[in-house]
C-alpha cells in the first residue's frame, strides 16, 4: 500500500498486482473521451481502474485535452477563413469581430397619425 500525496488517501495495491502504467494508447482514449464530454467516471471504467488511479496518472489529459482540441479547430478555422474560404471568414467576423447581420431601418415618409377602426360582426 502507498499514499497518494493529493489527496492523502492510501491507494491498495494487492498482492501481486502491478501500479498502474498508462500507455500512449491509454492517454490517447483518455483525452478523446475528455473531449467528447465523458465523465472522469465513465473515462475510468471503460479503462478498468478507479477514479483516483485516473487522476493520478493522466492528470494533463483531464485538464488540458479539452483546450488542446479547442486550440486545434480554432487554427483549422482560422487557416480556413485565411485562404479565403467564405463560410470560415463570415463565422470568424461575427464570432471573433463582433460583427452582425442586423437590418436596420428608417421611415423616409411622413406619417405623423394612425387610425384604426375595428368592425365588429
Amino acid at each position: 500500500m502507498f499514499v497518494n500525496m493529493e489527496n492523502d488517501k492510501p491507494n491498495k495495491i494487492k498482492p501481486g498486482q502491478k501500479p498502474h502504467v498508462p500507455t500512449d494508447e491509454q492517454r490517447q482514449s483518455v483525452s478523446l473521451m475528455t473531449v467528447a464530454g465523458a465523465t472522469q467516471e465513465m473515462v475510468a471504467r471503460v479503462l478498468k481502474i478507479d477514479r483516483n488511479t485516473l487522476a493520478k496518472y493522466y492528470r494533463d489529459e483531464l485538464d488540458l485535452a479539452k483546450a488542446k482540441a479547442n486550440m486545434m479547430v480554432a487554427k483549422s478555422l482560422y487557416q480556413k477563413a485565411v485562404d479565403g474560404d467564405t463560410a470560415a471568414m463570415i463565422w470568424w467576423t461575427k464570432a471573433q469581430m463582433r460583427w452582425s447581420e442586423k437590418l436596420e431601418t428608417e421611415n423616409t415618409h411622413n406619417i405623423k397619425k394612425i387610425e384604426i377602426e375595428f368592425i365588429e360582426d
